[in-house]
């Protein structure tokens, strides 16, 4: 599953049984996605099979983080399973330069998991610039 913003409706050439539909193998028109990934696509240097990425303009993640939440009452870290099947909250926040990805089990508080620092142009994201 992936969260998305596109300055464009049209994903012509994009291939619809990976990359989320969103992405070919090449870079593609800009959009910015954070992906709730379940699969470890070695062509896009995934991770793991259980991970959560940004990928901008293309499906090789700029930034990625196991999936995990931080617990308040343990102090830790916790690794969960997207594939659980139990509901869990996820929160896409973007502000000025940051994007914030945070998950939790459902009805927990929330931290954050990672950020990544990027800045993208009034709303459009036709000219995203990764700022590092």
């Amino acid at each position: 599953m992936a969260f998305f913003v596109s300055h464009s409706t049209d994903f012509v050439g994009a291939e619809p049984s990976r990359y989320f539909g969103l992405f070919n193998a090449n870079e593609s028109a800009s959009t910015l996605a954070v992906e709730l990934d379940i699969s470890k696509a070695l062509d896009v240097l995934d991770i793991n099979d259980n991970h959560v990425g940004i990928d901008v303009n293309r499906a090789v993640s700029v930034q990625s983080a196991n999936a995990s939440y931080y617990s308040d009452k343990e102090g830790r870290k916790i690794d969960m399973k997207l594939v659980s099947g139990q509901p869990i909250q996820v929160w896409v926040d973007y502000e000025g330069t940051t994007l914030n990805v945070s998950l939790s089990r459902f009805h927990t508080c929330l931290t954050v998991l990672f950020s990544y620092y990027i800045y993208c142009r009034v709303i459009s994201v036709e000219s995203c610039n990764n700022r590092l």
